[in-house]
């Protein structure tokens, strides 16, 4: 099948991270548009500008673009660990909110219990 490179490089270039789309996902639609693109030795580099410019996470781009050095390696563990301590803060989060919850149940049914003993 003959593709349409211009269109291929076109939707590549268009390709942001969407909402609730984890980076493992984005990096590997990314790969794929890639594949018709013709970028031969760019392709790695071209992919993780892409990657720099179509994450959701502002701060993480910010942080991105500071490093001199950055490759699409670079870009993906650094991308990873970010959602992941994301992730981690989260359920860091959900479970404090549960231990209140929990107090106040216990505390509830021990002021509840001393006013009917």
């Amino acid at each position: 099948v003959h593709r349409n490179v211009i269109f291929q490089c076109a939707k590549f270039n268009r390709r942001p991270q969407e909402g609730g789309e984890i980076v493992d996902n984005f990096v590997t639609a990314l790969h794929a548009l890639a594949e018709h693109c013709a970028f031969g030795t760019l392709h790695d580099e071209l992919i993780g500008d892409l990657i720099v410019v179509g994450l959701l996470d502002s701060k993480l781009v910010g942080k991105l673009q500071l490093d001199p050095e950055l490759t699409l390696t670079k870009a993906m563990h650094q991308a990873r660990q970010s959602e992941a301590v994301k992730r981690h803060q989260t359920l860091m989060k959900n479970n404090v909110r549960t231990l209140h919850f929990e107090i106040n149940a216990v505390n509830f049914r021990t002021r509840w219990q001393d006013d009917f003993i």
